[in-house]
């Protein structure tokens, strides 16, 4: 049985070089939609060949470059979606924090889990974030904003309109990555389930079909996400993550 591949994209601003990968995809690979896929996978089918291709997070860029792309190509692609911050149209925490000032977050973040300064001087703040709650996540960027007075950014990610010409559009198929992108396996049980199970709902209300599809935020094994994850998918109706 041969293997196919799953190709995941985020922000993606050359529209020009995306449609010379699609069509580079295009003559070796058979393009799947996410629906085509799950059958295939059920059906044990021979996967040589076979290629899907998803978008995490719904950043502005996969409306104004990817999506016509797709359109013209014919390509079905999955993009998943946290609709905590597509309704409330601000940033995820990794957007927000882009160009902040190192040595000022790591004197937050160091104040704010009581160790010293020393002791994370050799890593990214970036880095040290993705092993925190989001709860903590959320109080470092407040204070870092408060302190600098840089207040939050202008959303950089699509409009609720935006998603949902795409989800009828027929090429692209919507599936939910929590509700604020945090990682999974650093949240308590009861954050971990409201983070998933109300990701999947109010993805559901807004587009009005239901979600089964689910991409775990950073995504590696035992590492962002575990057995306490998948099965919290499976009670919550999804089929493919």
């Amino acid at each position: 049985m041969g293997k196919g591949i799953v190709l995941y994209f985020h922000n993606e601003e050359n529209e020009m070089l995306f449609e010379k990968i699609i069509l580079a995809l295009k003559l070796r690979f058979r393009l799947v939609s996410a629906a085509q896929l799950e059958t295939l996978l059920l059906q044990q089918k021979d996967l040589k060949n076979v290629c899907h291709i998803t978008f995490d997070d719904g950043e502005h860029s996969f409306y104004t470059k990817i999506f016509p792309t797709l359109k013209k190509h014919q390509v079905p692609v999955s993009l998943f979606l946290s609709p905590q911050i597509l309704t409330s149209n601000t940033n995820f925490w990794f957007q927000e924090i882009k160009g902040y000032d190192q040595s000022v977050m790591k004197d937050i973040i160091a104040a704010q889990l009581q160790i010293a300064r020393e002791k994370i001087n050799a890593y990214a703040y970036q880095d040290i974030l993705k092993n925190l709650t989001f709860a903590q996540i959320n109080n470092i960027i407040n204070t870092y904003q408060q302190q600098t007075g840089c207040g939050q950014k202008p959303s950089l990610n699509m409009s609720v309109a935006e998603v949902l010409e795409v989800d009828r559009s027929g090429f692209v198929t919507i599936g939910a990555h929590t509700l604020n992108h945090p990682i999974l396996k650093n949240e308590g049980d009861a954050s971990c389930h409201t983070e998933i199970k109300k990701s999947i709902k109010k993805l559901e209300e807004l587009l009005q079909h239901p979600i089964k599809y689910f991409a775990y935020p950073n995504g590696r094994p035992e590492i962002d996400f575990g057995e306490r994850e998948i099965s919290c998918l499976k009670e919550s109706g999804i089929t493919m993550g």
